[in-house]
């Protein structure tokens, strides 16, 4: 079976070094780019009420919503390790916060 990289490269952020090397592994090993896997997940009531108020808000399930925080923690890690600063901005007070990401 061939492995579409346009696929790969929609499914992932490409420009994160990780990525790009879980796509060669993906493809070296001939296994589907968009093969799924199951786990399992313990949260505690605060952390699911999060999670299940983020649902119902975004109208996503769980597993879109969680799929969508790796992906933007994937993100800032990738640039947070080429140097770059994440911030939040206030225009309205004219302050900007840097987010420190341990």
């Amino acid at each position: 079976m061939k492995y579409s990289y346009k696929l790969a490269k929609k499914q992932l952020f490409l420009h994160c070094p990780l990525a790009k090397k879980a796509v060669s592994f993906l493809q070296h090993l001939e296994i589907p780019v968009n093969a799924k896997r199951t786990m399992t997940l313990n949260l505690t009531e605060p952390e699911m009420a999060v999670l299940e108020a983020l649902c119902e808000e975004k109208d996503l399930s769980k597993t879109a919503v969680l799929r969508q925080a790796l992906r933007l923690y994937q993100l800032v890690n990738a640039r947070l390790k080429q140097g770059e600063k994440l911030f939040f901005e206030d225009e309205m007070a004219k302050e900007k916060k840097e987010v420190v990401v341990l």
